[in-house]
């Protein structure tokens, strides 16, 4: 109980002295200390003509230390801010033979030593204290500003010319620890063409150092973690990829499942593994962008009813807006299970898709099916259509240029539970 007397006994106290000093830095006519610290943020209207900081004040007697600077933590005694330089320290001004503060050509204060703030105290007969128009002695300290070092996004066009893109937020200061970026500090790239219309992008999700884009920015430590980055004093390209249209890319088998669920434009960006994964066949009318990889190891049951669509494949009906490029579909194994529901109804399994729609692409796709027939008999199985070709029913009438799907379907039993 007494240590917490105490602790609350000196929080008040520096809370007072906190309180008497500012009180007295806003109002001239209090004099309860010997000198005025004017802490002066050095803006120069020609460099940072936006850039407007109003000095902060504290009141020091002589022979003391400064025991306290403006800082961000200390909302009472702000440090304030410019758009796109970085705070260092605060110094005293170098002035000329005759004690005159220094100018330089652009505006700027011309700064002598820095303040040490834990062995430097204001004492009288200090030549960098003058009086001010108050008549009252006056130490000015100038803040130094530096520029802030910024992570920078760039992207290299086809000719290997580089077009910086946007910036990381903020600014970053030498020391700063930077994570890997979450989704809303991804880069951006939007474009108006000749017309006023804008063309949207999609950022493909990696981040690299090199132009080539061969060394990731940020990479995994051995805890499957990102490393952070750690800020210097220069700007850091970032190196960044887009493509042009508006996907979700899809780097893992979740964000695939997920992205054809939603009836979502899709880039994929690396092979899947679907081991383990649930399919659930829908239908498709929008972009499938393969980007030459694999989606391999998928299975999944295929159970019809009485009550639902009778028509089976990876994918049930592609419609005419569909538009399926530079994929392939390997080990993709699909049981479709004879039941009652399918007694005297007709089932068409495409495999691929049992219904394709005039209008739709489908370019450099290759799958590799097999379908198993489970409990099938031959009585079920007069009314079960299967299409080893991967599609069950074909409306694409231009089909050279429209229709460029190479399917294996193999067909095999399983025998009947019993």
């Amino acid at each position: 109980m007494k240590k917490r007397f105490v602790q609350l006994t000196l929080c008040t106290l520096f809370a007072l002295l906190l309180l008497t000093a500012l009180v007295a830095c806003n109002d001239s006519s209090v004099a309860h200390f010997d000198c005025l610290v004017e802490f002066n943020y050095n803006v120069s209207s020609t460099v940072m003509p936006d850039s407007k900081l109003d000095s902060n004040f504290l009141g020091v007697n002589y022979g003391r230390l400064i025991q306290l600077q403006p800082s961000r933590e200390n909302g009472e005694f702000p440090l304030g801010a410019i758009q796109g330089y970085v705070f260092k320290e605060w110094h005293l001004p170098a002035l000329d033979a005759e004690g005159n503060i220094q100018i330089d050509e652009e505006g700027f204060v011309k700064l002598g030593d820095a303040w040490d703030f834990k062995k430097d105290k204001v004492e009288k007969g200090n030549p960098y204290i003058k009086p001010n128009e108050d008549g009252r002695d006056q130490l000015t300290l100038y803040a130094r500003f530096e520029k802030a070092a910024q992570l920078i996004y760039v992207e290299v066009d086809k000719e290997g010319n580089e077009h910086e893109v946007s910036t990381y937020p903020g600014e970053h200061y030498e020391g700063e620890q930077v994570p890997y970026p979450m989704d809303f500090e991804q880069p951006v790239k939007t474009v108006v063409d000749e017309n006023g219309k804008t063309i949207k992008y999609t950022f493909l999700g990696f981040y690299y150092k090199d132009p080539e884009m061969t060394q990731p920015f940020w990479t995994k430590n051995e805890k499957g973690d990102y490393d952070v980055f750690t800020v210097g004093e220069n700007d850091v390209k970032i190196y960044v990829e887009f493509i042009e249209g508006d996907y979700k890319v899809v780097n893992e088998p979740s964000e695939l499942l997920n992205a054809i669920k939603d009836s979502k434009d899709v880039y994929i960006n690396a092979d899947l593994d679907m081991t383990g994964e649930l399919w659930a066949p829908v239908g498709c009318n929008k972009a499938i962008v393969g980007n030459n990889h694999t989606i391999s190891n998928l299975s999944f049951t295929l159970r019809p009813t009485t009550s639902a669509y009778t028509n089976f494949g990876l994918f049930n009906r592609i419609r005419s807006h569909a538009n399926i490029s530079d994929l392939t579909f390997d080990n993709i194994t699909i049981t479709f299970q004879y039941n009652d529901a399918v007694k005297n109804r007709d089932v068409r399994i495409g495999g691929f898709a049992w219904q394709i729609d005039d209008g739709a692409h489908i370019n450099n796709v290759t799958a590799k099916i097999n379908v198993i027939k489970q409990d099938a008999t031959p009585a079920r199985e007069q009314f079960v259509i299967i299409a080893e070709s991967g599609i069950a029913y074909n409306y694409v009438t231009n089909k050279d240029d429209d229709l460029k799907l190479t399917c294996n379907v193999n067909i095999s039993y399983l025998e009947e539970d019993n």
